[in-house]
C-alpha cells in the first residue's frame, strides 16, 4: 500500500481503489471502544453508494448503541460491539493490465508469459472476517439494517455476507467459534491473480511477515490466497480469483470442515530464499 500521510499520531495507507488503513497507537484516546484486547481493527467503514442510500441507513440505524450522525457520515456500534462507520463511498474506478491465463481449449494468452511479481500492489479491499459472539443477531445486523445479501453459510458455524446482490463473493465474514469470544479475524486485500498472490506473500515473508497459512485455495470461494500474521492483530490476506455471484445464486448451506475451507495449501508457507515448504520445525 502506499503510505499517504503520517502525522497527528496516525499513518495513513491507501490502496489503489482508494480504500484506506489507518494506524493509530492502541491507547489513542481518539479510538473508540476495542472489543478484544491487543492490537486489533477499532473502526470499519464501510461504503454507501449515494447520499440517498445514506438517508435510508440514517432511518435505520439510529436507534443503534453509539449512534451518532455526523451529516455526511453514520456511527454506531454493531453487535459484536464493533464500531463502524457508513460514507458515501469515496473509492475510485481501476483499469489495470492484467495478463490472460491459458486453459485446456481456451488459450488467451498467446506469444507472452505469464507475470512474475516482486511484490503486491493492492487494488482494494476485498473483505473483513470477524469472531463473534452472537452470530445471529451479527448476520441480522448486517443483512437487515445495512442490506447485505448471503452469499453462503457453515451450518451454526459462519456466515458469508456481500455488500452488493451482484459482487465478489463475500465482503464479510462471521465466524463464530467456541470460546473464541469477539475480535478480528482478518483483512484481505484483491490482488490482480495468482502470480501477485504468490509475488506478494513472499515479498512479505522477506520483511519477517510470517506466513500463517498459504499459499492455497478456498474451494467455497474459488479464491486463490496468501496470509501473513499481522503485528496490528489477526492476519493479512492476499486474494484472488473469487466468484462473482447474482441476483440469481442460491446460497449453499455446508457443515464447516477442513475440505471445505481449504481445497489445498502449504502448510507453513514457502521459504522466500528457496522458494521451497518450510520445513515443520522452522
Amino acid at each position: 500500500m502506499t503510505k499517504i500521510g503520517d502525522g497527528d499520531g496516525q499513518s495513513t495507507f491507501e490502496t489503489l481503489n482508494g480504500a484506506q488503513l489507518v494506524i493509530r497507537s492502541s491507547d489513542d484516546p481518539e479510538l473508540p471502544e476495542a472489543f478484544e484486547d491487543g492490537s486489533t481493527l477499532r473502526r470499519m467503514t464501510w461504503g454507501a453508494a449515494s447520499a440517498g442510500d445514506l438517508d435510508v441507513l440514517r432511518d435505520r440505524l439510529g436507534d443503534q448503541p453509539n449512534y451518532v450522525d455526523f451529516g455526511d457520515a453514520l456511527e454506531c456500534r454493531d453487535p459484536n460491539g464493533l464500531t463502524i462507520r457508513v460514507c458515501v463511498t469515496r473509492l475510485r474506478d481501476v483499469e489495470l493490465a492484467v495478463t490472460p491465463i491459458n486453459q485446456y481449449g481456451d488459450m488467451r494468452r498467446i506469444d507472452e508469459p505469464s507475470p512474475v511479481y516482486d511484490r503486491a500492489t493492492p487494488v482494494g479491499v476485498g473483505h473483513t472476517v470477524f469472531f463473534v459472539d452472537d452470530l445471529e443477531a451479527s448476520e441480522r445486523f448486517y443483512r437487515d439494517l445495512l442490506g447485505f445479501s448471503v452469499s453462503d453459510r457453515y451450518t451454526d458455524r459462519a456466515v458469508f455476507l456481500r455488500m452488493q446482490v451482484r459482487g465478489g463473493h463475500h465482503n464479510l465474514f462471521l465466524l463464530k467459534l467456541p470460546h473464541r469470544g469477539a475480535g478480528l479475524n482478518h483483512v484481505a486485500f484483491t490482488v490482480r491473480d495468482i502470480h501477485e498472490v504468490i509475488g506478494g506473500g513472499l515479498a512479505m515473508n522477506r520483511q519477517q511477515w510470517s506466513t500463517f497459512l498459504g499459499p492455497g485455495r478456498h474451494p467455497i470461494s474459488s479464491a486463490y490466497f496468501w496470509y501473513v500474521n499481522s503485528p496490528l492483530g489477526g492476519a493479512f490476506e492476499y486474494y484472488t480469483n473469487e466468484d462473482f455471484l447474482t441476483e440469481a445464486w442460491t446460497p449453499r448451506e455446508m457443515r464447516h470442515s477442513l475440505e471445505s475451507f481449504t481445497e489445498w495449501a502449504v502448510e507453513g508457507g514457502i521459504d522466500a530464499d528457496t522458494r521451497r515448504q518450510k520445513s515443520a520445525q522452522t
